[in-house]
């Protein structure tokens, strides 16, 4: 329950007992009494109202979230049953090579997720795994520096966050579909250095809008000015060729 709401019906429980101390020790008036308890009564069902709603907001909240988590694993599942049913497909045909070509992508993407898991922030692991899920344009590819845990570096997790899922959305809301053209590729990769500073790389190879990139990465790069630099943001943009590198630093 938000500070706006407890502040409300602070207010309103705060009326009810003026307006009962009003009618025990000043209104002697039967109208101004009458008028005294109307008052009461409209400030309590006023704040019985906000909590009712409040709690109805909190239940539509909880009921977004379950329902992407479920999306999320649904499309996790059905990748899954993809690649088994491919699997079974080329073993029917006797088609080996495929069959050992679609058992090492499995085998690839098993560590991607496995890498995921262990970066030691759940909120950003749960982000990196909505994403592959819900990533339509482009082929998306992690890379990890190995043993990478953000438990040992000092940054601010909330700016980590914000940091590296802005700038995956900006990728995802320029980036042009296109089934004439090669897969576009998407590729994140995610390292320390020193164990002071996190880097982040975005390397996507394909189509994309230029103009709209460079407009949001410039605006996102001033959001990050009001954090006291604890964000270096730079980028490269060319034709079907992004790259955009975003560094950390230890929270001092």
């Amino acid at each position: 329950m938000n500070k706006s709401f407890n502040l409300v019906v602070t207010l309103a429980a705060t009326m009810v007992i003026i307006c009962t101390v009003w009618i025990m020790v000043v209104a002697e008036d039967a109208v101004i009494q009458v008028l005294t308890v109307m008052s009461c009564l409209f400030a309590l069902s006023g704040g019985v109202t906000l909590y009712v709603m409040a709690i109805q907001d909190k239940k539509r909240e909880q009921l977004f979230y379950f329902k992407k988590s479920l999306h999320v694993l649904q499309q996790k599942r059905h990748d899954w049953m993809n690649g088994i049913q491919l699997l079974y497909g080329y073993a029917k045909l006797q088609k080996h090579d495929r069959v050992l070509k679609n058992i090492e992508q499995l085998s690839e993407y098993l560590k991607q997720e496995s890498h995921i898991s262990k970066i030691g922030d759940p909120r950003l692991e749960w982000f990196l795994y909505e994403y592959s899920a819900n990533s339509l344009k482009f082929d998306l590819r992690y890379h990890f520096e190995p043993q990478m845990s953000l438990w040992d570096v000092n940054v601010d997790r909330m700016l980590l966050y914000e940091a590296v899922s802005r700038t995956a959305k900006i990728i995802e809301q320029v980036a042009i579909f296109s089934e004439r053209e090669e897969p576009h590729v998407l590729t994140i990769k995610m390292g320390t250095l020193k164990k002071s500073v996190v880097k982040i790389t975005y390397q996507y190879d394909g189509l994309y809008d230029q103009a709209t990139a460079r407009t949001e990465l410039e605006l996102l790069e001033r959001k990050f000015v009001h954090h006291q630099s604890a964000v270096k943001l730079t980028s490269e943009c060319q034709a079907d060729h992004l790259l955009i590198e975003l560094k950390l630093l230890d929270r001092v």
